[in-house]
């Protein structure tokens, strides 16, 4: 054992300051002995140890026992190895010699440690918590590294193919090095079979509408063989070729048209005859074609927007016209358009993709929306917590003065055994079915304040759900399901128990939605329909199906101020009962002439000048707090209203655009540019001018960067990330250097990924930028592009290759020590001196009093020694004017503390003869000169002491 001392210029300091602390104590001018030595020793020994901690005193020793840990390569192109690998280590293990110890880490894109540092011979095999999509000797060393022990020997036992794809493991060689770890290397040989990937995927990065460009594939192939190679472009197919693939690289040329501007997707796919792994038979890229931007219109049915396009044409607008069953469903696909436009779409016709992808479309990627009225958008359209309203600059509900009064509806529902016919379109659903899903979607337009009843009727009626409010929508959808089939059917009886009901209720709003597809021979209902009427009562009707009493439903419609609906058996019946909540209060639905009020100065209505013409409807709705209105009704209700939503801008016209309301308005000459300064309003956004972003793949993670010649301390760069699927990820940037910010996020399927990139000065968005990157297969499949690393790292640090027939547990040839610091322990045990030095002298605690007081004897009879043989007169007449204090009276008088300790204790205790006999020579002696009376009060403190003791 050896001690070691890193820095030992600063010892010089030690005999230096215990120098420094016996002049203190001189100075100090201490009378009690004990207290100086003590004063002395434990400040020398506090400030040596300060030193030598300071200095990096270390103990320096051999190391007898050897840590092995195994770093074990997982990954896919290591699959072929795993059973023997495991083997092998079980076999190596239980072989283990004494005085050593092992661990197990396996690794792929990640390390995992699979077994921890221990001496027992046990393994049991590799856990399945890895990921294996890539090979990363960096990291998996790393991990090695923090398990090593300080006073073991160190090896290292690294087992793979080589083929590093993610990380470099020359970047470890410093800490092997530093760490003094012996690396032994297994490369093993995988057996590949026959092998075929696609290598790259290639666009043009500038394309223009109106260009054929072309879309290159190339293929790398260990076998020759026949293969079929597919090129799409989003989801349609673009190309497809037989070919024969010869050992190496094969490249293939595919050409396409610009025909429209937008964004691109293209992905292509090789099926081989002779292939083992088809994982990397895919990649994907992207392009961007740049032309006049471009929007989609979507149609509520097939013809209704043909008067809106002629208005674009008009306007000069780009645009793409489909129905509600085309639209698109993915991010990519909606970044093809500029700006997306719903005219009178009913929400449930829209599919789910676009409702899941049109907020973050709007918010994260800057696009535009708009919503154009008609009798199935807004509230009669389904929008009322959907995310069409979320988006828009209105809620669908009244509020304020125009809010609904509570209202009550019941439901009349036809159960006979005729509603079982079935829709035509899905044979498994049945009218009643139906009908249940119908009352289902009328309750859940309902508010939780209003109050709903379903009554089933076939030849007689009874109560489903008794009159109550709806609030629990959960548990009264379940009671609606049980409806079951039953027998004949008798309409009116029904009907009058419902408005029996109704007459009983507290609600300023009373409906009764009636359902039926058959009839009975009951034709005295006028009576019926004059006391409904009476009681402000309204009565909607639904014939289903060529068997219904037409005649009659129609006219219980007619009779009681309600609405009369003839369907077939269809997925439309759930709807009419959804558009009966809002309709039924008669505050949806204006069909009336009236002037808008300009509310706001705006572009969109320059054209308009003094004044706008009148409009024949709409569908009345309220202003978001947030919004700007632009033109109202005479009731205060938006008509054109106007939201910054994220990046995205969102526009609500309540009128339509179908002739039907504005008449007035498409005869007028500004109605054309009217719709295309709407269309510019949402398709303007504030990219960033000079800015730029960058992305580069590593690995399975995408590294994002961002420059920007504008900053301050204020700015914030982030970023919105979505994958082919719709699934987003949140990306905060950090910054790397004055302008630049950088963000990492993980990709973790192969496909384009959109970044909606956001710069914010403080809580202001200065602009935003829409980019994108492609994920491919892992590299870990590109079988054929192998390393110089682990030839590198064996030079670096003087390991060596090893195969499994060799010995593993070797002593290691040169005993590597390790230095201990032991500086903390010297602080600690200085801090606790000095604070028992502390306690001693502030608290008057003897802690230390043995120790002190045999010093102190020692160094008495050392002074008496040399007393002996040189007198000192000095000592003696001191010692003889301390001894004879206590007779003086007078000179204790003045000091009140020491009187008072002469009273306290009034025994004194009277000198012995030889004292007394040198106090008088003394006397003499100092005859001729003044006498000097000295008090030494600690001298009196100590004889009080003495005598309390």
């Amino acid at each position: 054992m050896l001690f070691v001392v890193e820095r030992p210029w600063l010892l010089l300091l030690i005999p230096i300051s215990i120098c420094f602390i016996i002049w203190m104590a001189k100075k100090l001018r201490m009378q009690n002995k004990a207290k100086k030595i003590k004063y002395i020793t434990f400040r020398s020994i506090v400030m040596t140890l300060l030193i030598l901690a300071l200095a990096g005193f270390s103990i320096d020793k051999k190391l007898d026992r050897t840590a092995t840990i195994f770093v074990v390569d997982v990954s896919d192109s290591m699959a072929s190895k795993k059973a023997d690998v495991e083997a092998y280590l079980s076999e190596t293990i239980s072989d283990m010699p004494d005085k050593n110890a092992m661990g197990v880490i396996a690794f792929g894109s990640d390390a995992n440690v699979e077994q921890f540092l221990t001496e027992k011979q046990i393994f049991t095999g590799f856990g399945s918590g890895t990921v294996t999509t890539a090979t990363n000797m960096e990291n998996a060393v790393s991990a090695a590294l923090a398990l090593y022990p300080e006073d073991m020997a160190k090896r290292m036992v690294l087992i793979t193919d080589g083929l590093e794809n993610e990380g470099s493991i020359l970047n470890m060689s410093g800490s092997l090095q530093a760490q003094n770890v012996e690396l032994n290397v297994m490369e093993l040989e995988t057996d590949l079979g026959n092998e075929v990937y696609v290598d790259d995927l290639t666009v043009p990065d500038a394309i223009r509408v109106g260009d054929q460009y072309a879309v290159t594939v190339n293929l790398v192939s260990n076998v020759a063989t026949k293969a079929k190679v597919f090129l799409y472009c989003g989801r349609t197919l673009k190309g497809q070729e037989n070919v024969q693939l010869s050992v190496g690289e094969n490249q293939f040329v595919f050409y396409d048209e610009a025909d429209e501007s937008g964004f691109r997707s293209y992905r292509v796919m090789v099926e081989a005859e002779s292939d083992t792994v088809t994982v990397n038979n895919e990649y994907s890229a992207y392009a961007q074609i740049e032309s006049k931007d471009k929007i989609l219109v979507v149609q509520g049915t097939a013809g209704e927007g043909e008067a809106f396009s002629k208005a674009l044409d008009a306007a000069g607008v780009l645009y793409d016209m489909i129905t509600p069953t085309a639209v698109p469903t993915s991010i990519n696909e909606m970044l093809e358009y500029k700006s997306i436009v719903l005219l009178n779409v009913y929400a449930s016709d829209l599919r789910q993709g676009f409702h899941d992808n049109i907020k973050s479309y709007v918010k994260d990627y800057a696009g535009g929306f708009i919503a154009i009225g008609g009798d199935n958008s807004f509230a009669l359209g389904g929008y009322r917590d959907t995310v069409l309203e979320e988006i828009l600059p209105v809620n669908v509900d009244l509020t304020g003065e125009r809010q609904i009064p509570k209202m009550e509806m019941i439901m009349v529902i036809d159960r006979s055994s005729s509603m079982t016919m079935t829709d035509p379109n899905n044979t498994s659903i049945t009218a009643l079915d139906l009908a249940k899903a119908a009352a289902v979607s009328g309750l859940e337009n309902l508010r939780k304040t209003d109050n709903i009843g379903v009554l089933a009727f076939d030849d007689g009626y009874s109560w489903v759900i008794e009159p109550q409010v709806a609030k629990d929508k959960e548990a009264l959808t379940e009671t609606i399901q049980s409806i079951s089939i039953g027998g004949g059917t008798s309409i009116i009886p029904a009907v009058k128990q419902a408005y029996e009901r109704l007459l009983q209720s507290d609600a300023q709003i009373k409906h009764i939605i009636l359902l039926t597809d058959g009839q009975d021979g009951y034709r005295n209902y006028q009576d019926l329909c004059k006391q409904i009427s009476n009681a402000n009562i309204t009565l909607s009707s639904v014939a289903i199906g060529e068997g219904a009493d037409t005649q009659l439903m129609s006219a219980l419609a007619q009779l009681c101020g309600g609405r009369y609906y003839y369907t077939d058996v269809n997925q439309g019946i759930p709807r009419i009962f959804a558009k009966e909540v809002f309709l039924s209060t008669k505050e949806y639905l204006i069909n009336r002439e009236f002037s808008p009020i300009i509310t706001a100065n705006s572009d969109m209505i320059s054209a308009l000048g003094d004044g706008a013409p009148t409009l024949l409807g709409y569908i009345a709705s309220s202003l978001k707090p947030t919004a700007t209105p632009i033109l109202v009704s005479d009731k205060d209700d938006p008509i054109l209203s106007t939201w910054q939503y994220g990046l995205g801008r969102t526009v609500a016209w309540n009128s339509d655009a179908t002739g039907n309301w504005t008449r007035n308005w498409a005869n007028w000459d500004g109605y054309v540019q009217f719709w295309k300064n709407v269309i510019d309003y949402t398709i303007a956004n504030n990219e960033v001018g000079d800015d730029s972003v960058s992305v580069e793949q590593k690995g399975s993670k995408a590294v994002i960067k961002y420059t920007t010649k504008n900053y301050s301390a204020d700015t914030k760069i982030s970023a919105v990330c979505t994958d082919e699927s719709g699934n987003q990820k949140d990306i905060e940037f950090e910054p790397k250097a004055p302008g630049q910010y950088e963000a990492e996020v993980s990709m973790d399927e192969i496909g384009v990924y959109n970044l909606a990139v956001l710069n914010k000065q403080g809580e202001n968005v200065v602009g935003n930028m829409n980019v994108a990157t492609a994920l491919q297969y892992s590299a870990e499949y590109r079988y054929f592009e192998g390393t110089d690393s682990i030839e590198k790292i064996l030079t670096l640090v003087g390991g060596k290759r090893i195969t499994m027939e060799d010995e593993v547990f070797l002593p290691i040839e040169v005993r590597k020590k390790t230095k201990t610091n032991i500086s903390n322990w010297l602080l600690l045990i200085a801090l606790i001196l000095f604070m028992l030095d502390v306690i001693e002298r502030r608290l008057n605690f003897e802690l230390l009093a043995p120790v002190t007081e045999k010093l102190a004897s020692k160094s008495k009879s050392t002074t008496e020694k040399t007393s002996s043989k040189k007198p000192k007169k000095k000592k003696v007449v001191q010692e003889t004017v301390v001894e004879s204090i206590p007779e003086v009276k007078p000179t204790v008088t003045p000091l009140e503390p020491v009187k008072e300790l002469h009273n306290v204790s009034p025994k004194i205790e009277t000198p012995k003869p030889e004292k007394v006999k040198k106090e008088k020579s003394a006397k003499k002696t100092s005859k001729n000169k003044p006498e000097v009376k000295t008090l030494d009060t600690a001298a009196l403190l100590k004889k009080k002491k003495d005598r309390d003791i």
